[in-house]
């Protein structure tokens, strides 16, 4: 009966069969639809953060493209050579260590090879990097001259200026003042010049120049060779034609300043003479002054320029006393007078700035100068050996505004028109 055993086995549906893998597969969709997502999103992030570095990298680029890099610290100038790196200064370099110690490898980009040079406020003279101002700085030596490693309120220790010396943004260098040491004009402040007449050389003012402590300047005197642009007469004085000259109605004194000759009240008639110079007049209502053209001379009664021997004739003048005539005759003449038997730069005439002067180019020869007629730029020097002039109507004096040197005058200034005689006194009974 075994043998007729029957077996059942019960047969999973079709259909129930096919609707567990619809489940499995949407289950695996659903699974790899949400990882799916996520993975775009990690790679849209990574997307953005990568670009937000580019831009970031490219705006770093632009803003410090040519610029070396900062470095803090203090440098050491007397190890060039000694320690770290091959390349010297101006050669190429890749990096920091491959130049020679206290350089630095400063590169435009960072794609580009670099170039030896000093630190930020060094600068490289005389074989070795130099501070400039405010570097950082252990020594004296390690700054550039006339400046000391002077300590500073933060503690550190910087380049600064010496005594009587200032810092100039222009030439980017301690420049002196007056009497401030030096080796040539550039070591000195502007209208300073280098003299090295004396030891040791100091900074000085120029010919005709004298320094005034209160604008620490140097100013020119009448006279005195000038630049307009950057020109510093003394009061009242101005640079004309290449040198300093009195404005207005001032005229230059024995003091070499510019003094005003006319009266507190403007007088009436307005113009007068010009003191040592027959051809000028002032105008004390207009405040300016006027040269008459040649050959005219100034008519103080006419008030007006006139010709020589109407001004001569107008220049005898009586003066009448109840017993007796004192006739005070001032003469003009255009021979030159002598001033015999007087010392050098005595007054020898009625002009006060007329002097007398020994003539160099001849033995005991003496002659009356207006001194301040011509200015010394106008002058040329006397020939050093011999001291003679060699061209025309010249003679060799020793002139006092022109620092003692054998100088050249024009002989028509010598006369009488500039410098009038004293006065002679005749008695009438």
């Amino acid at each position: 009966m075994t043998d007729h055993v029957l077996s059942f086995s019960s047969p999973i549906p079709p259909l129930l069969e096919t609707k567990s893998d619809h489940c499995r597969l949407r289950i695996r969709f659903n699974q790899l639809s949400r990882e799916r997502r996520l993975l775009t999103c990690l790679l849209v992030l990574f997307a953005i953060i990568m670009c937000g570095l580019l831009i970031g990298i490219f705006i770093l680029s632009l803003t410090f493209q040519g610029r070396a890099p900062i470095v803090y610290r203090e440098i050491n100038t007397t190890n060039i050579g000694t320690s770290y790196g091959v390349a010297r200064y101006g050669e190429s370099c890749d990096y920091d260590n491959g130049c020679e110690s206290p350089f630095i490898c400063h590169k435009k980009s960072s794609s580009s090879p670099g170039m030896c040079r000093c630190p930020m406020d060094y600068d490289f003279k005389r074989d070795k990097c130099v501070g400039d101002l405010n570097a950082l700085c252990t020594k004296d030596i390690d700054c550039q001259q006339y400046m000391l490693c002077s300590g500073m309120n933060d503690g550190t220790r910087r380049c600064q200026c010496q005594k009587h010396f200032d810092y100039d943004n222009d030439k980017r260098q301690c420049r002196g003042d007056y009497q401030a040491p030096c080796e040539s004009n550039i070591d000195c402040r502007t209208n300073l010049v280098c003299n090295k007449t004396v030891t040791p050389s100091v900074c000085s003012c120029e010919l005709f120049y004298q320094y005034h402590p209160a604008i620490r300047k140097c100013r020119g005197d009448p006279g005195a060779v000038c630049d307009r642009a950057t020109a510093e007469c003394v009061d009242n004085a101005e640079c004309r034609d290449g040198a300093c000259e009195c404005s207005k109605q001032f005229v230059p004194d024995e003091n070499k300043t510019c003094v005003d000759p006319c009266p507190l009240q403007t007088p009436n008639p307005s113009r007068i003479r010009y003191p040592g110079n027959c051809r000028k007049f002032i105008d004390c209502q207009q405040k300016s002054k006027t040269e008459c053209p040649e050959p005219t001379m100034f008519n103080l009664r006419k008030q007006l320029c006139d010709y020589p021997k109407e001004c001569a004739r107008l220049s005898i003048k009586f003066f009448p006393s109840p017993s007796s005539s004192i006739i005070y005759l001032f003469f003009f003449r255009v021979e030159s007078q002598t001033c015999d038997k007087m010392n050098q730069y005595d007054p020898c005439a009625k002009n006060y700035a007329c002097t007398c002067f020994h003539r160099l180019d001849g033995p005991n020869a003496t002659i009356c100068i207006d001194e301040f007629s011509i200015s010394c730029s106008e002058l040329i020097p006397c020939e050093s050996s011999t001291n003679r002039c060699y061209e025309a109507e010249h003679i060799c004096v020793r002139h006092p505004r022109c620092n003692q040197l054998p100088v050249c005058y024009p002989v028509p200034i010598f006369n009488q028109q500039l410098c009038p005689s004293i006065p002679k006194i005749v008695e009438k009974f």
